[in-house]
């Protein structure tokens, strides 16, 4: 929180007592982050799928294997959180990224919004994934962008200047801590790849 400070940034400081790292990941936890990273994009309001059992009718759970992707209908918005990297690596083989961007277009309606946020890596390492959990988000906007999707901002609401992206994610010196992007792409309005 200090290093927002200092840098003049607004931000929030939720604590959820006894969650441990991915308090974020609680239902709760969620749908504090979905509003406050949404007001920071300026995008529409949406429904959060989680993995929870809840009675809230316009939230849907689904799984199934990440390049089997696909929705029951078209969808407003896909955001994906701290595991885009994940997809690069050999424990979640044979995730392939070409096609999981390309089922995302897919499923979004026309000028619909696919967010990314993960862990910064330094540039040019595609290792970074497999050994410190980040990924370089050049990498991101680059596969990003080749399904189709227009680049449509970033915000540096979750970076951290501290963080030198050399350590693993879960190192006790920066868990909770990481510089992080946060990347909006649109499909375009037409719902057509650009050629």
């Amino acid at each position: 929180a200090q290093a927002l400070i200092d840098a003049g940034k607004d931000f929030e400081l939720l604590v959820i007592p006894d969650a441990g790292h991915g308090c974020a990941e609680t239902e709760y936890g969620n749908l504090r982050r979905a509003r406050f990273l949404f007001e920071k994009l300026h995008a529409m309001p949406i429904a959060v799928a989680i993995a929870v059992p809840t009675p809230r009718p316009n939230i849907v759970f689904m799984e199934s294997p990440a390049n089997d992707f696909a929705t029951p209908e078209k969808l407003d918005i896909v955001w994906t959180s701290q595991n885009y990297h994940d997809f690069k690596d050999s424990f979640a083989a044979p995730a392939d990224t070409a096609k999981i961007n390309a089922a995302i277009f897919k499923a979004l309606k026309p000028g619909g919004v696919y967010v990314v946020l993960d862990h910064y890596a330094l540039p040019g390492t595609p290792d970074a994934t497999e050994k410190l959990h980040r990924i370089d988000p050049e990498i991101v906007r680059k596969e990003v962008e080749a399904a189709g999707f227009e680049f449509a901002g970033s915000t540096d609401v979750l970076r951290n200047p501290y963080d030198a992206h050399s350590l693993n994610v879960f190192d006790k010196s920066i868990r909770g801590h990481t510089d992080q992007f946060v990347y909006k792409f649109r499909k375009p309005a037409h719902g057509h790849k650009k050629h």
